[in-house]
């Protein structure tokens, strides 16, 4: 009964913000611009310390400090570095707060609240919101391995929920799934979901996204191996600092 519903033709479900705030912003990728202005700046994913199995926040506080020192452009918060998976939600918003306090507007804070679980990633994605943070890095459900028009609706929920910057990162290596380039198509009309993550490299990905639904992003490279033939991808001039090699997260750039 359930896969003769699945096999139905789907009514195409116009995009509805629960926040109403986004009904008057419709030019997300403007709004990502303080993070990529530059076209050449790199996003450090910072890890979680821990003493006697509490987070040394001291410690977190003073290594954001000195990242942004050293001229980042900004840091990602509790993802896969940073052991997101295995903290509590408590502790995530925390880190999230100490981050967003330390970086003072100086950086941006990306907040990885994205979770195996749509209620949970909305929970999360609203605390860093109400925290103040820059965006929040959204991952594939992990473990679940829902198919493509589950994986749509879990990120058009989450964005219907928050009026913040949401980047959708793609690791199949370790969520065990991807997004496929229709999703993305059909995403790239969600207005606050304004950049993708490629923890793979994503040069396939990018040759063969349509045109119109890759502008309509900001890319960025999640793997350093790949940073260089990824800006290349993307037919930026390496010589001229329109892309840069990333620690770790990687380096956004516009198209």
């Amino acid at each position: 009964m359930l896969a003769r519903f699945l096999k139905r033709p789907r009514p195409a479900e116009p995009f509805v913000s629960r926040s109403a705030a986004w009904e008057t912003k419709r030019q997300p990728v403007t709004r990502l611009a303080p993070l990529v202005a530059t076209g050449c700046v790199s996003f450090t994913a910072a890890p979680t310390p821990v003493v006697d199995d509490n987070l040394a926040e001291e410690t977190f506080a003073r290594y954001v400090g000195w990242q942004i020192d050293q001229g980042c452009g900004g840091l990602v918060v509790c993802g896969a570095t940073g052991e997101g998976a295995t903290l509590s939600r408590a502790e995530r918003i925390r880190l999230i707060e100490i981050a967003v306090e330390t970086a003072s507007s100086r950086a941006a804070v990306i907040a990885a609240t994205g979770t195996n679980c749509t209620r949970e990633s909305i929970t999360l994605t609203e605390a860093a919101q109400k925290s103040g943070a820059s965006a929040a890095l959204l991952t594939t459900p992990y473990y679940n391995k829902p198919g493509q028009r589950g994986l749509f609706c879990h990120f058009r929920e989450i964005a219907r929920a928050v009026d913040l910057p949401l980047i959708i990162e793609i690791d199949p290596a370790r969520a065990a799934i991807n997004v496929e380039c229709e999703t993305l198509v059909r995403l790239a009309e969600v207005p606050n979901i304004v950049a993708i993550a490629h923890a793979d490299g994503g040069l396939a990905r990018l040759r063969t996204l349509r045109p119109s639904a890759q502008a309509r992003f900001a890319h960025l490279c999640g793997t350093d191996d790949d940073c260089a033939e990824f800006g290349r991808g993307l037919g930026l001039d390496l010589k001229r600092g329109q892309h840069r090699s990333g620690r770790v997260v990687g380096s956004p750039t516009r198209h």
